[in-house]
């Protein structure tokens, strides 16, 4: 499936940078963002924090702080069942009430500098949908994504993560904490490893915590040199705060 466009303001498609300020929107017939085929060489510059594009299984609609929709996925029209329109207000869009509240919410809390993720469950027509409504450099963002489990489905896992969280916050030092959390993550997504990095100055890294089914052979204590982890992904991977 492919990814989803991004429209914004003057029909341009919109490059939305979800690690710093929100860049110019490119226009819409200039050359992709990355045209050379995936290398060890390239992979450096690929544009990962500039996709352009949102998951097919999802849609967004992004407003400015003054609540005037500034852009949206190319696929908000037919899986929402919207017309958007560049410069509607957030009332005009004809977003279900639970979900308008949440918006409105957090254009105040922006006002205030205290925004925090709202999120609830939603429904568009038949597709049940799990919204999150959270500001990011000045703008909302509202993030819809098809629900495909069962609510008692979620409800375990959030239990999990909830507990997850709770071991955490009980650890006594890096070290215990870094082993608990890469634990915790392999436990909720069921992979064969899982990894704690540590980056040096240099670009390099160590494997500091691990945790792996017993058939794999262990990668703890390994040092990898910079070019293991390209700078770009790298800059990514240290950018997200946890908690």
């Amino acid at each position: 499936m492919r990814p989803q466009a991004v429209h914004a303001r003057s029909s341009t498609k919109a490059v939305l940078n979800t690690l710093g300020t929100f860049p110019a929107p490119v226009q819409a017939d200039a050359a992709p963002l990355f045209e050379a085929p995936p290398t060890l060489r390239n992979c450096a510059d690929e544009p990962i924090h500039v996709p352009g594009t949102v998951q097919p299984h999802g849609a967004m609609l992004v407003f400015d702080a003054d609540g005037l929709l500034e852009a949206w996925s190319d696929n908000a029209i037919a899986m929402l069942h919207l017309l958007p329109r560049l410069g509607q207000t957030v009332q005009q869009v004809s977003l279900p009430e639970p979900v308008l509240a949440k918006v409105e919410a957090c254009l105040v809390a922006i006002a205030s500098g205290e925004a925090f993720p709202l999120s609830r469950e939603v429904d568009f027509g038949t597709t049940r949908f799990d919204c999150i409504v959270h500001a990011h450099a000045g703008r909302v963002l509202v993030e819809f994504e098809q629900r495909d489990v069962a609510l008692d489905t979620l409800v375990v896992f959030a239990l999990k993560a909830h507990n997850a969280l709770d071991r955490l916050k009980r650890q006594g030092s890096m070290t215990a904490l870094l082993q608990m959390a890469t634990e915790q993550v392999r436990d909720l997504t069921g992979f064969d490893r899982v990894m704690g990095y540590r980056f040096r100055q240099d670009g390099s890294g160590d494997v500091v915590a691990e945790a792996r089914v017993p058939e794999l052979a262990p990668f703890l204590g390994m040092r990898y040199p910079a070019s293991d982890i390209p700078v770009r992904p790298a800059a990514c991977t240290c950018s997200i705060r946890c908690g």
